[in-house]
């Protein structure tokens, strides 16, 4: 049963893997090079794109308000965030 699962959602899985990847090895980079101040924006970055790409547009998820504020949230982060790296 589980190999039958697994068959039928390959592509899914296969996505899944490929994403996980992505995200460590953007930590990784974002640690080597920059520390750990830059895992807000990394963070808030991953939030946005997985809610409107995995979300929205490929499980066809519905748009609430509560969801629009979370993004509006996520953006407004990581403008503070651009902002308070920026000045002194």
């Amino acid at each position: 049963e589980a190999a039958a699962t697994l068959r039928d959602n390959m592509r899914a899985v296969l996505l899944s893997g490929v994403g996980l990847f992505l995200t460590y090895l953007g930590f990784n980079l974002l640690y080597s090079r920059f520390g750990t101040s830059s895992y807000v924006l990394y963070a808030s970055i991953s939030i946005i794109t997985t809610t409107v790409i995995v979300g929205m547009m490929w499980l066809n998820e519905p748009v609430n308000g509560l969801r629009m504020a979370a993004i509006a949230m996520a953006v407004g982060a990581v403008v503070l965030f651009s902002l308070g790296s920026t000045k002194p």
